[in-house]
């Protein structure tokens, strides 16, 4: 969940917000419709009526859209707009629109519900001829030279201050993406496009690119950094490369860091496939890196196989109770849930289901507010 100072980071991020002004004043007419999916704040919807849209489907699950109520009434633009606190792909629409914006980006385009939200708005709510804002992505990849923020994922599990050995430990943090503000001056060779996300035709959240560099002199290595360029429209764009410092981007990007630092010598190779998979409204990424001693596809300097998958403890427990074998039994927090639901059959004030709440779960909530607390956010989650 965002912020309102992240937000409001946003609306600073001038190349973003002047790309999409001048994206969305392209595709909209006097009778257009839009729909702004993930609208935060409103920013895009309020654009979209200052430059003449007819009507504006305003769509945002967190409760940033109670501000973004706000502003559109303080410009006059609220009979205008339809305001839905929901995931888009779980609303329908009393009509097709002309125009589909979003940025749900993180600091990569692949990023949590992102592209099946697009995908599905598409396919369900776009006219034929219709515009989506942005147009495409196209991701870029650099190896680089990044000792400190190296140093700063695998240094605490040296142990050396205290005489333990906890080593064993990076291998999850070698394993996970970073957010960085890195610099291009730290790349070792040119940067490589990775792959295209091309919004009017992508099919599938998934994604899968490869580079390959020519190392052009001798140096030690220690991940890649992966940013976007974005087509916001067949006209205007901005990025998020490492050497647009000027673009004050707020997306930073992406480090996918190597296990330990390579010295990289004059004419090796380096050849990576990077993939991303999303799973349960998350991206598993794996990244595997091959690196050739001057270019020889037969003599192996180095081999890496990293996934975020990886990047993370599993405890044996939880993995059992996702097993197609595991039988479930409700614990304390499902019976709880399992009431909420059967009473909402009942016609009951949640006031009255805490206080039920309250008598049956003694142990569980000490007050009768602790209850109503508990109440409330069943409500939220299960309620219409």
């Amino acid at each position: 969940m965002y912020s309102i100072a992240n937000y409001g980071a946003m609306i600073a991020h001038r190349a973003r917000m002047d790309a999409y002004a001048q994206a969305l004043r392209e595709a909209i007419r006097e009778d257009s419709v839009v729909l702004d999916i993930g609208t935060g704040t409103g920013i895009f919807t309020l654009l979209a009526c200052q430059f003449g849209a007819r009507h504006v489907y305003a769509i945002e699950y967190d409760d940033a859209i109670c501000v973004a109520r706000q502003l559109a009434d303080a410009q006059g633009f609220t009979d205008r707009i339809t305001f839905i606190q929901d995931r888009s792909d779980r609303i329908s629409l009393p009509e097709q629109v002309d125009v589909i914006v979003s940025d749900m980006r993180g600091a990569l385009p692949l990023f949590n519900g992102h592209i099946p939200s697009i995908l599905d708005a598409r396919t369900r709510f776009l006219k034929p001829g219709g515009h989506l804002v942005p147009l495409r992505d196209t991701l870029y990849a650099a190896v680089i030279s990044a000792a400190d923020q190296h140093a700063q994922i695998v240094t605490p599990w040296r142990g050396e201050d205290y005489g333990l050995d906890l080593q064993i430990q990076s291998r999850y943090t070698v394993n996970q993406l970073y957010k960085v503000d890195s610099s291009l001056k730290k790349a070792v060779g040119e940067q490589q496009p990775l792959g295209l996300l091309d919004y009017p035709t992508i099919a599938s959240p998934h994604f899968s690119g490869a580079a390959t560099w020519v190392i052009p002199h001798d140096i030690q290595a220690h991940g890649l950094c992966v940013w976007f360029d974005s087509a916001v429209s067949a006209r205007t764009g901005f990025s998020n490369a490492p050497d647009r410092a000027d673009q004050n981007t707020v997306y930073g990007q992406s480090f996918f860091p190597w296990p330990s630092p390579v010295l990289l010598d004059r004419h090796d190779t380096v050849s990576v496939t990077i993939g991303a998979t999303l799973s349960g409204g998350d991206y598993v990424w794996q990244w595997h890196t091959q690196i050739f001693v001057q270019g020889d596809p037969a003599r192996v300097k180095t081999e890496f196989k990293q996934s975020t998958f990886l990047g993370a403890p599993y405890s044996a427990e939880r993995l059992k109770k996702r097993s197609d074998h595991f039988v479930p039994h409700l614990n304390e927090e499902g019976e709880i849930a399992r009431l909420f639901i059967a009473w909402t059959g009942e016609s009951l004030a949640l006031g009255a289901m805490a206080r039920r709440l309250f008598e049956a779960f003694p142990k569980r909530f000490k007050t009768w507010h602790e209850a109503l607390t508990e109440a409330g956010d069943l409500s939220n989650r299960y309620s219409q």
